[in-house]
């Protein structure tokens, strides 16, 4: 996910899907969700230093 104005690419800590949550900042997190197949439902989750950027990147993204 890169948001096209800003260049912002957000890092993400871990994906939830059904009721798995899956650490993305470790290697075997990775691979068990990648393992687990991909799913409708995937939710990611941004890691907590780029909530802020990405907020304000996604407004500046709107209103372009």
């Amino acid at each position: 996910m890169a948001i096209e104005t800003t260049g912002l690419t957000p890092r993400l800590a871990a994906v939830t899907v059904g009721f798995s949550r899956f650490d993305l900042t470790r290697w075997d997190g990775v691979m068990a969700w990648l393992n687990a197949g991909a799913s409708p439902s995937e939710c990611f989750h941004i890691h907590t230093d780029d909530i802020a950027a990405t907020d304000a990147a996604l407004k500046e993204e709107i209103d372009a």
